[in-house]
Protein backbone atom coordinates (compact mmCIF):
# COMPACT_ATOMS: atom_id res chain seq x y z
CA UNK A 1 0.00 0.00 0.00
CA UNK A 2 1.34 3.45 -0.91
CA UNK A 3 1.90 5.91 1.87
CA UNK A 4 0.47 9.42 1.80
CA UNK A 5 3.79 10.93 0.64
CA UNK A 6 3.83 8.64 -2.42
CA UNK A 7 0.18 9.42 -3.19
CA UNK A 8 0.83 13.16 -2.90
CA UNK A 9 3.91 12.90 -5.13
CA UNK A 10 1.96 10.90 -7.73
CA UNK A 11 -0.81 13.51 -7.72
CA UNK A 12 1.77 16.29 -8.07
CA UNK A 13 3.34 14.60 -11.11
CA UNK A 14 -0.07 14.09 -12.68
CA UNK A 15 -0.97 17.77 -12.27
CA UNK A 16 2.40 18.88 -13.66
CA UNK A 17 2.02 16.60 -16.68
CA UNK A 18 -1.50 17.92 -17.35
CA UNK A 19 -0.37 21.55 -17.03
CA UNK A 20 2.58 20.91 -19.36
CA UNK A 21 0.33 19.25 -21.94
CA UNK A 22 -2.11 22.18 -21.77
CA UNK A 23 0.75 24.67 -22.21
CA UNK A 24 2.08 22.81 -25.26
CA UNK A 25 -1.42 22.59 -26.75
CA UNK A 26 -1.99 26.32 -26.20
CA UNK A 27 1.36 27.19 -27.80
CA UNK A 28 0.69 24.96 -30.83
CA UNK A 29 -2.75 26.50 -31.31
CA UNK A 30 -1.18 29.95 -31.31
CA UNK A 31 1.39 28.86 -33.91
CA UNK A 32 -1.28 27.35 -36.15
CA UNK A 33 -3.29 30.57 -35.97
CA UNK A 34 -0.25 32.42 -37.32
CA UNK A 35 0.53 29.82 -40.02
CA UNK A 36 0.04 32.33 -42.82
CA UNK A 37 2.74 34.57 -41.42
CA UNK A 38 5.21 31.68 -41.13
CA UNK A 39 4.36 30.14 -44.49
CA UNK A 40 6.48 32.66 -46.41
CA UNK A 41 9.21 32.99 -43.79
CA UNK A 42 11.11 29.78 -44.58
CA UNK A 43 13.07 31.28 -47.47
CA UNK A 44 14.27 34.14 -45.27
CA UNK A 45 15.39 31.66 -42.63
CA UNK A 46 17.43 29.75 -45.23
CA UNK A 47 19.02 32.99 -46.46
CA UNK A 48 19.85 33.99 -42.88
CA UNK A 49 21.47 30.60 -42.29
CA UNK A 50 23.56 31.02 -45.45
CA UNK A 51 24.61 34.50 -44.38
CA UNK A 52 25.58 33.21 -40.95
CA UNK A 53 27.74 30.55 -42.65
CA UNK A 54 29.43 33.04 -44.99
CA UNK A 55 33.18 33.46 -45.05
CA UNK A 56 34.76 36.92 -45.08
CA UNK A 57 34.48 36.88 -48.88
CA UNK A 58 30.70 36.43 -48.74
CA UNK A 59 28.41 33.63 -49.84
CA UNK A 60 26.72 32.50 -53.05
CA UNK A 61 23.20 31.07 -52.82
CA UNK A 62 21.48 28.96 -55.45
CA UNK A 63 17.97 27.56 -55.75
CA UNK A 64 17.10 24.69 -58.05
CA UNK A 65 13.38 24.20 -58.55
CA UNK A 66 12.15 20.82 -59.78
CA UNK A 67 8.58 19.64 -60.16
CA UNK A 68 8.78 17.69 -56.91
CA UNK A 69 11.43 19.55 -54.90
CA UNK A 70 13.36 22.72 -54.25
CA UNK A 71 17.09 22.49 -53.59
CA UNK A 72 18.77 25.28 -51.63
CA UNK A 73 22.56 25.47 -51.68
CA UNK A 74 25.13 27.94 -50.48
CA UNK A 75 28.90 28.25 -50.50
CA UNK A 76 29.19 29.06 -46.81
CA UNK A 77 31.01 27.04 -44.22
CA UNK A 78 29.51 23.92 -42.72
CA UNK A 79 28.45 24.03 -39.09
CA UNK A 80 31.60 22.05 -38.18
CA UNK A 81 33.86 24.70 -39.77
CA UNK A 82 31.99 27.79 -38.64
CA UNK A 83 33.12 29.21 -35.28
CA UNK A 84 29.89 31.26 -35.06
CA UNK A 85 27.92 28.01 -34.95
CA UNK A 86 30.26 25.86 -32.88
CA UNK A 87 31.53 28.26 -30.22
CA UNK A 88 30.41 27.52 -26.68
CA UNK A 89 28.59 30.22 -24.84
CA UNK A 90 29.48 30.74 -21.22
Amino acid sequence: MANSDDTLEDARHEVLAENTAQAVHKHLNKLFQEAGRFRSRWIWELLQNARDAASDEGVIVSLLYKSDSLIFRHTGMTSCDNPKLTSKRG
